[in-house]
């Protein structure tokens, strides 16, 4: 939680490029943004647990209030997503959140405003796919379907996911034929030279 709050509080005030030092740099400010973005991710994780108070949440919470905050906590996260699209470390999280987000339980990203839950779907839409393997299919993600579907049938946009779900039927790897050696030229030039037969 403390991480958290110090980072939003850090980039409320600083924006995401770091601090000039000595050390500020496109690494530095990578590093600001992973941080930043990666502490909202760990904090919905925890929240959603079902353990949540062995890590220092307040016991005996009503359920309608850590419902709230887990929505608090996950629209955040949606809000920083955005914000670091374009973040190495962002992208890498793409699958991590989209699944982590909208299958299983709770699903959090369900919680999150349906416009603002969209956005982050088709933001995050194009890494997430680069990172699922070769000969994926539709079906493997059903679940996940289920929760862009809803996201949009919410917005009376049903209907216009599935250009989004075409994407997820990847082609399989091709198989790189085996080498064929071919003969070299020497080899060639043995075989077919004739040799005179000898004299009986």
């Amino acid at each position: 939680m403390k991480g958290y709050e110090a980072w939003g509080n850090y980039v409320d005030r600083f924006g995401l490029l770091s601090v000039p030092t000595r050390e500020s740099g496109p690494e530095m400010n990578a590093a600001v943004a992973q941080a930043y973005s990666l502490s909202a991710y760990s904090l919905v994780n925890l929240a959603a647990l079902g353990n949540k108070e062995n890590q220092g949440f307040p016991r005996d919470i009503p359920g309608q209030v850590a419902r709230r905050w887990l929505t608090g906590f996950t629209s955040e996260l949606a809000r920083r997503t955005l914000q670091t699209l374009e973040q190495p470390a962002t992208k890498s999280s793409a699958r991590r959140i989209l699944t982590d987000g909208l299958t299983g339980g709770p699903k959090p990203l369900m919680l999150v405003e349906p416009k603002m839950r969209r956005n982050c779907i088709v933001a995050l839409w194009p890494a997430f796919i680069e990172q699922i393997p070769p000969g994926s299919r539709q079906a493997n993600f059903d679940e996940l379907c289920e929760s862009v579907s809803a996201t949009y049938a919410e917005l009376g946009l049903a209907g216009q996911e599935k250009e989004l779900f075409g994407l997820l039927n990847k082609p399989d790897v091709a198989r790189v034929p085996a080498p064929v050696r071919l003969p070299r030229a020497s080899e060639l030039d043995s075989k077919s030279t004739v040799h005179p037969e000898r004299p009986k």
